[in-house]
């Protein structure tokens, strides 16, 4: 996270971590909030999908209340946590996973995880991710505030292929590597 205020600027970021990062309080701040960045630890609950969730320090913010949340203006989600694309064993042929709870509450596109990886690896992907963002930013279209800039998140599938590619090139593009970079997915916008 340190990287990605140092990136955007902490001024426009809002950090929940320790005890006042409750499933109360995200869910509040992801109802005003345009992006939202998890770090953190998730499961996928292969036998009941909507039980599925992020792991929070009071608790844990399921599949089924993402899904009912209404967050049309979040334009993006990038969910750096474990298995948060990954499907169910139970409803092969639906995609019942965080990454889809995140478009049905509104997010216009989510970045996530088809299985478990290293908070380190999340990182190394989250950095570039973000920097190729930044580098291509766009100035805000309704005029109201011509220094007031937004990152495009039209620009995300982008983004993650150069993360990816970044982090092959950092960490070797053997098989055994394969499993650190596979998992970085794309949905939505």
């Amino acid at each position: 996270m340190d990287s990605v205020k140092k990136i955007l600027g902490a001024d426009n970021c809002m950090h929940l971590d320790g005890a006042i990062a409750t499933v109360s309080r995200v869910k509040w701040e992801m109802d005003t909030c345009s992006w939202v960045h998890f770090a953190c630890s998730a499961t996928q609950n292969v036998e009941d999908p909507l039980e599925s969730g992020i792991f929070l320090p009071n608790d844990r913010l399921t599949l089924l209340e993402i899904m009912r949340l209404r967050i049309p203006q979040c334009k993006f989600a990038f969910l750096s946590v474990c298995q948060s694309a990954m499907g169910s064993k139970s409803l092969p042929d639906e995609a019942v996973h965080l990454a889809a709870g995140m478009l049905a509450a509104g997010c216009h596109g989510v970045v996530g995880t088809m299985w478990a990886i290293t908070d380190k690896s999340g990182a190394i992907v989250a950095e570039p991710f973000y920097k190729y963002l930044a580098a291509h930013e766009r100035e805000d279209n309704n005029g109201d505030n011509p220094g007031n800039r937004q990152l495009d998140s039209s620009r995300a599938a982008y983004a993650l292929h150069h993360a990816v590619q970044q982090f092959r090139k950092r960490t070797g593009d053997t098989e055994h590597r394969l499993w650190a970079w596979v998992p970085y997915v794309h949905f939505g916008l």
